[in-house]
């Protein structure tokens, strides 16, 4: 018998199942796939992480958290997890993302800086902005090297004796007043406590409890642009614009010698795209993908508008407000939850792995998790 069952081996679940056994419990971690994947939402090289979080302030302690856990990360694999480079976001002043960013910085004593557009163009001849608009730069934003972050995750989860099983679906789940009974592929397993990061699947493994999950097709560009150089990780930050048309675009400079899509430009629309199923989702990328985020390098970066060299297809797990779910599940108090995380939880893994150990193990949490909860929502 185990002290703990986590179903789910992305970056959340990997997260609680290090934790869990750094704290001494006794933990299977279990994936319907191989691990990695690229199937969920986990995979990739590169993903921003950020403070200023225009959200909701109360991001802003959890993201300053796993900075620091990240970067603990790295010093214990003797290798780098994080490269800080700054983080330039456009938009009218008003907007969601420049009035939310400041006002997380302000909140929080967060360095940065508002720039009229003459000193944005100063400071970043290559980036386009309005004349209306206004930049915000934080100094305290970067690129996450994931697929590395991933693989020094399971090494971590081995080291605490996590064992790791693969190819191992889920196809029910019971708890109990003593325990649960998970049962996969090769057998039942039985455990104190639950714990269920299933990405676009848990709306599935959860299906009795309603959370109102939509899971969306989303596609990421890799450009490949004539004159590399103004748009690499030493020239340009990793940037965050807010369109006209309210489109809201992210892109990542080239990052070398982290993998082959790192060294090209990305960029995605981070707008929820069409609704799917992780099952019926189309994976393979179309000609008409690019028109989701080649708008955007035209508007505000045309220099990086260049070829498109790739296209990958991932998945976002939606909630209605857009905030993650990280909560006990209100029917069994030995079972704990997160998902939701709707593109922009990667950054957050190793706090969110801290607060379902927390969860998990003392039924409650110091962190400041309360606006997460899934009694936000009317369920059935």
């Amino acid at each position: 018998m185990y002290d703990a069952i986590v179903v789910g081996a992305g970056v959340m679940g990997l997260s609680a199942a290090v934790e869990l056994g750094r704290r001494g419990q006794r933990v299977v971690l279990l994936d319907q796939f191989a691990i990695p994947n690229d199937l969920g939402s986990s995979h990739g090289e590169t993903r921003v992480i950020r403070t200023a979080y225009f959200e909701h302030p109360d991001y802003v302690p959890l993201a300053q958290r796993a900075w620091m856990s990240w970067q603990g990360l790295g010093d214990a694999v003797g290798a780098s997890s994080l490269l800080q480079i700054g983080g330039l976001y456009l938009g009218r002043p008003g907007s969601a993302l420049i009035a939310g960013s400041v006002e997380a910085a302000m909140q929080y004593g967060l360095s940065h800086e508002v720039w009229s557009p003459a000193e944005v163009r100063e400071r970043y001849a290559q980036v386009t902005i309005p004349d209306d608009y206004v930049g915000f730069f934080e100094a305290q934003c970067g690129v996450l090297f994931a697929s590395e972050c991933l693989g020094w995750l399971m090494y971590r989860a081995l080291a605490t004796g996590v064992d790791v099983r693969p190819n191992q679906p889920v196809t029910s789940w019971e708890a109990s007043h003593w325990g649960v009974t998970v049962t996969a592929k090769s057998g039942t397993l039985e455990a104190a406590r639950l714990v269920i990061c299933a990405g676009p699947w848990t709306g599935e493994i959860l299906n009795e409890l309603g959370i109102p999950l939509e899971v969306t097709r989303q596609t990421v560009g890799f450009t490949d642009p004539t004159d590399q150089e103004p748009f690499s990780s030493a020239s340009l930050p990793v940037m965050c614009m807010e369109a006209r048309d309210g489109a809201f675009y992210y892109t990542i400079p080239i990052c070398q010698g982290v993998g082959p899509r790192s060294e090209l430009f990305k960029v995605a629309r981070h707008d929820p795209g069409i609704e799917v199923t992780p099952q019926t989702v189309d994976r393979t990328p179309n000609p008409t993908d690019a028109e989701s985020f080649v708008p955007g390098l035209r508007e505000f970066l045309p220099g990086a508008a260049g070829p498109v060299a790739a296209i990958d297809v991932c998945l976002y797990t939606n909630t209605p407000d857009g905030h993650f779910v990280v909560d006990r599940h209100p029917e069994h108090e030995n079972v704990v939850l997160a998902c939701g995380f709707s593109g922009h939880g990667f950054k957050f893994a190793p706090v969110i792995g801290e607060a379902l150990a927390d969860l998990a193990i003392e039924g409650k949490t110091e962190l400041p998790i309360g606006f997460l909860g899934v009694d936000r929502f009317n369920m059935k």
